[in-house]
């Protein structure tokens, strides 16, 4: 009997130890394997913060051109920093697009940064919505005065035509009595046909308006010939619309200096420096980029479609976004307030805001082609 417990004594503790390396081996195997499948003690890598930005801009119709050379600009951008999300909206140069795209844009996605518009209409009609929202709004693009009086989180890095169109206009009054000017009916035709009215105030001028999308013009320049001008201004948005305008021009053998604005200087009037657009008059900016931007776009992206500086300013604004929201957060209003103190160098030049959020310091000259 002694015998008989004795040996279950040493049975029982002879399990107890099977079973104790078994622990062990099976523990140790299971290490074994965390180490061998990498997760053992592996830190878990931070998710890098994203910045969320919105764009409006045409990305169809008549104003695509100027809209995809702005999208490819904020792409390049965006791909070299690598930690911004975009999100596109189209507006044809439509103002209520653009205002149903900023609706989107704050109020659905949440965005409180938005680059655009390109066309002045575009920005015009986002602008209440952003500056309701207090969400910031910068056009790398828009010409028109009256964005200058469009709120307190409305910016531009695209100064206003206001000064480049009182050079031109000026020049025509030093040198002409009788003037004949064509405007598009658009926010940013109308706004630049008010400064030229104001300047040749004591001039005799015909003055024609056409809507947007419009491409026959022979009823307005039948007009103007009767009028017997002494020089024509071409107050267009559009390539497609100068183009048109200046083929009929020469249809109704109007031999005369043509005069137009900011948009002169577009690629598509460029190809046209030896043929139709030949003589063709227009204020334009400095076009000199710093680094290597252009070889970088057109590698990319080939040629621009309309002006590689388009392209160029809206790669500026998003990377000058980003430093103030990496310094600020993602706060619209703390960068609004740290965009009016910013001076910030980039491919285009200097840029610096005054206290309507416009562009100081650029400074437009008058060109002819085919200079």
């Amino acid at each position: 009997m002694k015998y008989m417990i004795h040996f279950c004594q040493e049975n029982a503790l002879f399990n107890q130890k099977t079973m104790k390396k078994a622990k062990t081996l099976s523990a140790l195997l299971f290490l074994i394997t965390l180490l061998m499948s990498g997760c053992f003690l592996q830190p878990k890598k931070a998710e890098k913060p994203v910045t969320k930005i919105g764009f409006i801009g045409p990305l169809t119709g008549d104003g695509a051109s100027w809209g995809a050379d702005s999208k490819n600009g904020l792409a390049l951008a965006a791909s070299e920093l690598g930690d911004i999300q975009v999100i596109y909206e189209d507006a044809a140069c439509s103002g209520q697009q653009a205002a149903t795209a900023a609706q989107k844009l704050i109020n659905i996605d949440h965005v409180q940064f938005i680059i655009g518009g390109i066309c002045s209409g575009e920005t015009l009609a986002a602008a209440p919505i952003a500056e309701a929202a207090r969400a910031v709004l910068v056009s790398p693009a828009s010409e028109s005065p009256d964005i200058s009086q469009a709120g307190d989180y409305i910016f531009r890095t695209w100064p206003s035509a206001d000064s480049g169109i009182r050079l031109v206009g000026q020049e025509i009054k030093d040198k002409f009595q009788r003037v004949a000017l064509i405007s598009e009916q658009d926010e940013f035709g109308m706004g630049n046909r008010k400064i030229l009215l104001d300047i040749w105030e004591e001039e005799d001028v015909i003055d024609e308006t056409y809507l947007p999308g419009n491409k026959d013009f022979r009823t307005a320049l039948a007009k103007i010939r009767t009028f017997a001008p002494q020089a024509i201004f071409m107050n267009h948005h559009t390539d497609e619309t100068a183009l048109a305008i200046l083929q009929q021009i020469k249809e109704a053998g109007l031999d005369l200096p043509i005069y137009t604005n900011t948009n002169g200087s577009s690629e598509g009037l460029a190809k046209e420096a030896n043929n139709l657009a030949q003589g063709l008059t227009f204020p334009e900016l400095p076009t000199d980029l710093t680094g290597d931007f252009q070889q970088k776009f057109t590698s990319k992206f080939g040629q621009p479609q309309a002006m590689l500086r388009v392209a160029a300013t809206t790669y500026d604004t998003v990377y000058l976004l980003h430093k103030l929201i990496s310094e600020y957060g993602y706060d619209a209003t703390q960068v609004k307030d740290a965009l009016y103190q910013t001076e910030y160098s980039g491919v285009v030049g200097k840029y610096q805001f005054d206290k309507n959020g416009d562009l100081v310091g650029a400074g437009y000259r008058l060109r002819k082609y085919p200079q």
